[in-house]
């Protein structure tokens, strides 16, 4: 085989390893979705089945207490 045609054997073959690299990458992080899917409703159930329906509209409210209503509280 000649050296240019090695040369160019060896260029297809990094760009063949490249993309098939980004196609395992790709699909991996498809998997970590699905499993982080599978995860968060995983924990609304047990949320629910725990009495605390409620759970995601207690997080979307602000806290009980304000430093704004009291200028000299430090909440912790």
């Amino acid at each position: 085989m000649s050296p240019q045609m090695e040369t160019t054997m060896q260029t297809l073959q990094s760009k063949f390893q490249s993309k098939s690299s980004i196609a395992t990458l790709t699909c991996t992080m498809d998997e970590m979705g699905t499993r982080i899917d599978d995860l968060e409703k995983d924990v609304a159930d047990l949320m629910t089945q725990a009495g605390m329906e409620d759970y995601h509209q207690m997080a979307a409210q602000p806290p009980r207490y304000s430093t704004a209503d009291r200028p000299g509280l430090f909440v912790i």
